[in-house]
């Protein structure tokens, strides 16, 4: 009898440990609670949170329980040990009801992101959603819901031209926010349950190349009518028309129409020799003093996220570019290593070759794969002109892009057999208004033939299409992107 009783008393003291450690552990729930509580007002409901401030409850009742089992275990049987009886009843009670609950509320949970919405909308004008948004965006390295074009249609954005810098990728330092350098922001996403998506956080992750950003489009066009427009190149998984909120119109990129004048002709500079931790606002504070700056672009490393060191900055006159020509050209900015190089950014109707224009970024020793056979160059001749290629006579029947008075035609050169005008839409669409694109298949494989044309509507945003893409590297190929050089395009 007495080695029973002794066995009984080894066994409650294990299970009373047991007990013990479930406690503590449930009571670490408390711990989560707090920090993650700046999450609470994307929940409708509070008691959506129920179960888990019953798991601490739980975790409570637990830690108690342990160590009245142990204080049971060397006594003979009394009252203590039905007070003991009774809080296990009462523990696997609130476990029991937890457990319920959870279930209960799993579905109700995706509903409830809903105010995540709301959240993002008041983004900047209330402080606790502010704080909230961004906390969330850095803990789950996201941008907007379903993607950072999400921002696009919040008063944020509207008011700022920018996405919130908790989208900004913590590895590099160097983002400012701007969605034309899309590879320096988060890409995970989260989907918008609220609104009929999966229920589930980024499974996998979305390849972000298969999210496009479409500009420029008619003013009576539907949402309908735009997936069925992009239907018949591919599945369409989904569509967003973003409308202006008062007109009710589909968003453009609209500026004032100024008068012409030879005083506003040519008044766009290039600049290189920039130091590398010179952003865009310190670029126009450098050259903002000579004159009135229409637009300003500080080209950015595709991989690195960097400051390549070269910009564009088109001023309002001719007169003010000079001047800044006078006085910046040839001097030293601080932090930099090396001078300074502003220029006129010549057209493509002033210079045959856009080496005037555009920096060499790549070269290579040869070009081991052209039409009708290999053709070896040298390093300093790597620039591929379309118009010096003897195939180029063989497409006479080809639509090329770019031929009409409407936009200045890019020619691109060393796509992948795979490369579809999709790609090129992704790749160009950041820079400014693509009008057009055309990837040359072959006519018996219908694959890509190793390059294409992409027509652009404003040439500042074609040559800093060119300036960044060139050299730029398309899975295992390294391409070549210049003017199409047959003749003008405007």
């Amino acid at each position: 009898m007495g080695v029973n009783r002794k066995a009984c008393g080894i066994l409650l003291k294990i299970s009373s440990l047991l007990l013990l450690l479930a406690g503590i552990t449930g009571l670490g729930g408390s711990y989560l609670l707090h920090k993650y509580k700046v999450y609470y007002p994307f929940f409708s409901d509070s008691y959506i949170i129920l179960p888990a401030m019953l798991t601490v409850i739980s975790g409570a009742i637990l830690v108690v329980s342990g160590c009245v089992g142990f204080l049971v275990s060397t006594k003979q049987p009394g009252c203590v040990h039905g007070i003991f009886v009774y809080i296990l009843i009462i523990v696997f009670c609130v476990v029991g009801t937890t457990a319920a609950l959870s279930y209960t509320f799993e579905h109700k949970f995706n509903k409830d992101l809903g105010p995540l919405k709301d959240a993002f909308e008041n983004y900047g004008y209330d402080t606790h959603d502010t704080s909230t948004v961004d906390t969330f965006q850095r803990e789950v390295q996201c941008c907007g819901v379903l993607s950072y074009t999400d921002w696009l249609e919040m008063p944020w954005y509207n008011h700022t031209g920018k996405v919130p810098l908790s989208c900004c990728r913590q590895t590099l330092p160097y983002c400012i926010g701007t969605i034309e350098a899309p590879m320096l922001l988060y890409r995970e996403e989260v989907y918008d349950m609220s609104n009929g998506y999966e229920d589930h956080m980024a499974d996998e992750l979305k390849d972000s190349k298969t999210n496009l950003i479409v500009n420029y489009l008619p003013q009576n066009m539907s949402q309908d009518e735009l997936r069925s427009l992009f239907s018949s190149i591919g599945e369409v998984e989904s569509a967003k028309l973003i409308r202006d909120k008062v007109a009710g119109m589909p968003q453009f990129r609209v500026s004032f129409a100024r008068p012409s004048s030879d005083s506003i002709k040519d008044a766009n500079l290039y600049i290189s020799g920039l130091p590398k931790t010179m952003m865009q606002k310190d670029v126009e504070e450098m050259f903002g003093r000579y004159g009135r700056i229409i637009n300003s672009r500080v080209l950015v490393d595709q991989v690195s996220g960097l400051s390549r060191g070269v910009a564009f900055i088109r001023f309002d006159k001719r007169s003010e570019a000079e001047e800044a020509i006078k006085d910046l050209n040839g001097k030293k900015p601080p932090g930099a290593t090396e001078l300074m190089n502003v220029k006129f950014a010549a057209s493509p109707n002033q210079v045959k070759n856009t080496n005037q224009v555009i920096p060499q970024v790549y070269h290579q020793q040869q070009q081991s794969r052209r039409f009708g056979g290999p053709v070896h160059h040298q390093a300093q001749r790597f620039r591929f002109s379309p118009m010096s290629v003897d195939h180029m006579s063989g497409m006479s029947g080809v639509n090329v892009p770019g031929n009409s008075s409407s936009g200045w035609c890019i020619f691109i050169y060393n796509l992948g057999q795979d490369a579809d005008e999709g790609i090129l839409w992704q790749m160009f669409g950041p820079f400014g208004a693509v009008t057009n694109v055309k990837v040359i298949r072959d006519f018996n494989t219908n694959k890509c033939k190793g390059f294409g044309f992409v027509t652009m509507t404003h040439y500042e945003e074609a040559a800093m299409a060119i300036a960044s893409l060139n050299g730029y590297r398309l899975g295992d190929k390294i391409l070549q992107v210049s003017f199409k050089t047959s003749k003008s395009h405007k």
